[in-house]
């Protein structure tokens, strides 16, 4: 399975936590998705996609992802986003399918564009230590 990953799965730590597990270099790429634009989430410090004609959105192409890892990435998520098949431009040129977690309605984003380096600088440090935080917390749907 291939995943398109624009925001804080970008993060090496938190994607190991997610997933419990690294993902091999091999399975890694720099990608674009055109046709949107990242902002933070209104009141978070993660973002959202938000529909924009002329944008296009850097990130990282995964592949060779488990059932598993499907599963611990929906639950990561969380309800309020679905998973979407989306065309994205590989490093290399090829233009690929990949599926992506876009937001189940409108009205999430606010004007303040995000950039992963100043989530990383700013953020980082405290987002990781939720998400290990949650992931110790016990949970009946991924194992």
């Amino acid at each position: 399975m291939r995943y398109f990953f624009y925001g804080t799965l970008l993060d090496a730590v938190v994607r190991r936590e997610v997933l419990r597990r690294d993902v091999a270099q091999g399975h890694l790429c720099r990608a674009v998705l055109a046709g949107y634009r990242r902002v933070y989430r209104i009141g978070a410090t993660y973002p959202v996609l938000v529909p924009e004609p002329t944008g296009r959105v850097e990130g990282l192409l995964v592949r060779g992802l488990s059932v598993r890892d499907a599963a611990r990435l929906a639950t990561y998520e969380g309800p309020e986003y679905s998973l979407f098949k989306t065309a994205v431009r590989a490093n290399d040129g090829a233009v690929v399918s990949a599926r992506t977690f876009l937001p189940r309605r409108t009205g999430l984003g606010s004007s303040e564009e995000w950039c992963f380096e100043d989530w990383q600088r700013r953020f980082a440090e405290t987002f990781r230590a939720q998400v290990t935080r949650r992931r110790q917390a016990p949970s009946p749907l991924v194992r």
